[in-house]
């Protein structure tokens, strides 16, 4: 089903504050309850946000949306592309011992995707050139600045681009991170997923050797 660019900016609200309040998302998209309500309530119906009671230490509990997996998958999901570049090395490999050739050609052409919007030299407008080309892919990503002065920005990721894939193997997180670390010339750790809990995935940036 279509997602217009209104109920896009309202997902990616929900997902971004972690979960949110009608009021919540009235400040943080300028809009009145009433019209929150309402496309909350069509977009609840159609599967894509949930709805649960959070007690509170005073008064009746309030009510918080959070996305579902049919939501996360409407932010940017690319396990489609993936699982169709999977299918074909595989499909050429008769031998099993031959797999990790497989996942090293997979990683290549993932790398390959991106590489041409990264012109940058310095690993900092690199990492402004990545953001942007994941969002140009549909995904919710924010750079953050480091935990520790001194520390590179940290990629996070409010939609993961590989959902169902990585709910079945979680090991197209590592080849995710191992992409970026190609792609960035740093090295890259994965400090959150989703997978363990988290309402995004961080890949914190290391300082280049």
């Amino acid at each position: 089903m279509h997602i217009d660019e209104q109920d896009s900016h309202l997902l990616q609200s929900i997902q971004r504050l972690g979960g949110a309040s009608v009021q919540q998302l009235c400040d943080e998209l300028q809009v009145t309850a009433t019209a929150v309500r309402q496309r909350l309530n069509r977009m609840q119906g159609q599967g894509y946000v949930q709805r649960e009671s959070v007690p509170q230490d005073r008064g009746r509990p309030v009510h918080c949306y959070r996305l579902t997996s049919k939501g996360l998958r409407s932010l940017g999901d690319e396990s489609g592309d993936l699982a169709v570049l999977l299918w074909r090395e595989m499909s050429s490999i008769e031998d099993d011992v031959l797999r990790t050739r497989v996942a090293a050609r997979v990683r290549e052409a993932l790398v390959a995707r991106l590489r041409q919007q990264l012109p940058a030299v310095e690993v900092n407008e690199r990492i402004d050139q990545l953001c942007a080309a994941l969002e140009q892919r549909g995904l919710v990503v924010e750079r953050r600045t480091g935990d520790s002065e001194g520390d590179l920005p940290i990629i996070r990721e409010y939609s993961c681009p590989y959902h169902d894939l990585a709910t079945v193997d979680p090991m197209i997180c590592e080849l995710e991170k191992s992409v970026y670390e190609e792609l960035l010339g740093a090295p890259v750790e994965l400090s959150a997923c989703r997978l363990d809990g988290h309402t995004c995935c961080d890949f914190q940036i290391g300082v280049p050797s």
